[in-house]
């Protein structure tokens, strides 16, 4: 027999041409795998458990308690060892080396009581539960008895109804002292028990409590390491704010930055690039943002010029002051009670928006000091514009009101006074004082009026208007939007439901014919 069985066969296969060559077999052993993972004295462990016993009994005085009773979960052998009454000693000093912890309550042992304060699992059942009673923890209430007093104290349902069946096993036996001498014993352990748990609690809140607080300065100390990294990378601090994005972006900067771990030099590495990505997102909306803000700010100082500019250039300032003066008609020097208004027509935002030479004002990059000053500047511009849409205005309304007269009717011709006197009108336009007269009445058409008053000779008596107090000119010098639409003619669009109050106008003819007047007087915007 040959010693290389394989050889002629191997021969053979190079000779052919038409059989592929086998491959070659390799040694599983040779090969890696994945790696197992192993448990025990062969994985985590396996350091600790070839450490002499004497000196791991050394050091386990030293280990924190709820780290002893992860250990004895880990193996029967740690169990074993350290549930050992002469590992008593390792777990009292254990429990002494935690600060303020208060001493290990009547009837239980250190092993418990570690297990009761430093893990948060349910005795029965070994869940994870908050629910905390002076010696046990409960993952759910079912388990309680509850008393309904005012302050209703809790007991476990099998405590319950042990102490139910040691009762009536007295009731039994008619041993009423012994009952007597029982019920004092379980009420006394009970007040104990009660003042130990309260010292636990105490400790626990107050444990949380500064956990809380070293959470939060943690935090806070991240969150600032974080911004001055940024700062330093050339981030302004405004775009650390993401209130005005999404909620998503929200969630996710705050879950890098506000994270209660401390920052390191892997974690910066680690959460620099997502950061970065928040931030780029967020820029544009925090410019914008800003760009709005300022733009208010212009516009809330142009509406504070605007409506001194109103005050100081009011054509019809002479008329009220004429109104206010005291009457001399009765003798009497005494003042009107009442307050005059006589407020002049004025345009709507969407009207300025269209003046170009008042837009560039609040949209060009101008601080607010250079808005006031480029305001009082253009103040004669501003003013002859005004003047013209006023113009525009007034000449509208007349040809809207006159257009009901009759073939050769000029009232427009009929002198305006105010007191006896057309010295405070004088200076008005024609139309303007025609408006301005007491028996030039205007109703806006379309409006339902309410039947019941409704004169059968002279029409509806109900919703007349007095020029100037016609809504869609009386504007409060106000910029209700960032960004006014321009709309030039927009007030005068509004106007051309107002026409002539045909029957109101022959009522105030005839009252004033009644009183004899010579002349037409303003209306004084009261009724």
């Amino acid at each position: 027999m040959s010693d290389q069985p394989n050889v002629p066969k191997v021969e053979h296969q190079e000779d052919s041409h038409q059989r592929a060559p086998k491959r070659a077999r390799t040694n599983a052993s040779s090969q890696s795998g994945p790696k197992k993972r192993v448990k025990g004295r062969q994985g985590g462990l396996q350091g600790i458990m070839k450490m002499p016993i004497e000196i791991f009994m050394e050091i386990a005085p030293y280990v924190n308690p709820g780290d002893l009773v992860s250990l004895i979960r880990t193996s029967r052998f740690f169990r074993g060892m350290l549930l050992d009454r002469s590992a008593a000693l390792v777990w009292q000093r254990s429990l002494d080396n935690v600060p303020d912890l208060p001493p290990c309550p009547t009837g239980m042992v250190e092993p418990q009581y570690a297990a009761l304060m430093f893990t948060k699992n349910c005795t029965a059942n070994g869940k994870i539960t908050t629910f905390l009673l002076p010696r046990i923890r409960q993952c759910h209430p079912v388990h309680f008895a509850r008393s309904y007093h005012k302050n209703p104290a809790y007991l476990l349902r099998v405590q319950e109804q042990e102490y139910e069946r040691r009762k009536m096993e007295f009731i039994r036996k008619g041993d009423n002292e012994g009952r007597n001498k029982w019920q004092k014993e379980q009420l006394a352990a009970w007040e104990t028990q009660q003042k130990e748990g309260d010292r636990l609690l105490d400790y626990i809140n107050s444990v949380a409590e500064s956990r809380s607080n070293e959470l939060h300065d943690t935090k806070v100390e991240r969150r600032e390491q974080i911004h001055e990294r940024l700062k330093a990378l050339g981030w302004d601090e405004k775009y650390f704010e993401f209130w005005r994005g999404s909620d998503n972006a929200r969630k996710q900067w705050h879950s890098l930055v506000e994270a209660p771990k401390p920052l390191t030099e892997r974690t910066w590495m680690n959460i620099l690039a997502k950061l970065t990505q928040l931030l780029e997102e967020n820029r544009p909306q925090v410019d914008e943002q800003e760009r709005k803000e300022r733009l208010r700010s212009r516009l809330v100082r142009l509406q504070d010029l605007l409506r001194k500019f109103k005050r100081n250039t009011d054509p019809y300032q002479a008329i009220v002051g004429a109104l206010q003066q005291p009457s001399s008609s009765t003798g009497l020097m005494k003042i009107n009670s009442h307050r005059i208004m006589l407020d002049p027509p004025f345009p709507s935002e969407s009207v300025f928006a269209g003046w170009g030479i008042f837009t560039d004002l609040y949209t060009e990059e101008h601080s607010l000091e250079r808005v006031e000053e480029l305001f009082n500047e253009r103040q004669e511009i501003i003013g002859q514009q005004l003047s013209e849409w006023r113009t525009k205005v007034e000449n509208q309304l007349v040809k809207q009101y006159t257009s009901s007269f009759t073939e050769g009717t000029n009232s427009r011709s009929t002198t305006l006074t105010t007191k006896g006197s057309s010295d405070a009108t004088k200076d008005l336009s024609e139309n303007a004082r025609f408006l301005l007269r007491a028996d030039t009445v205007f109703i806006e058409a379309g409006i339902p009026t309410c039947y019941i008053e409704v004169d059968q000779e002279h029409g509806p008596i109900s919703n007349s208007v007095h020029f100037p107090n016609i809504s869609p000119i009386q504007n409060y010098a106000g910029f209700y939007r960032d960004e006014p639409v321009p709309d030039l003619n927009k007030d005068t669009r509004k106007l051309e439901a107002y026409v002539r109050h045909a029957g109101k106008e022959a009522i105030i003819k005839a009252l004033l014919r009644e009183l004899d007047a010579t002349s037409v007087k303003p209306w004084n915007g009261t009724k």
